[in-house]
């Protein structure tokens, strides 16, 4: 296993299961995203990502973006 950094958002979008399943499956959809973690009453993130992957939280910011739910 690889060591991961991490990231963390505040999603204020997400009011519901439904979203909170979108948010998970647009930051799974990021190569080198190795776990999404949501607590949806506190509308956050936590994404965990390898240590040798090239993504960026611009990167994450943007397909947040992209999909309907901009990070805070």
């Amino acid at each position: 296993m690889s060591d991961r950094h991490n990231f963390e958002f505040t999603v204020p979008g997400m009011h519901c299961a439904h979203c909170e399943g979108k948010v998970t499956v647009i930051l799974e959809s990021v190569p080198g995203v190795e776990s999404v973690a949501v607590n949806l009453p506190d509308k956050s993130v936590r994404v965990g990502i390898a240590s040798d992957a090239a993504v960026t939280e611009d990167t994450l910011r943007s397909e947040l973006a992209a999909g309907g739910y901009p990070a805070a």
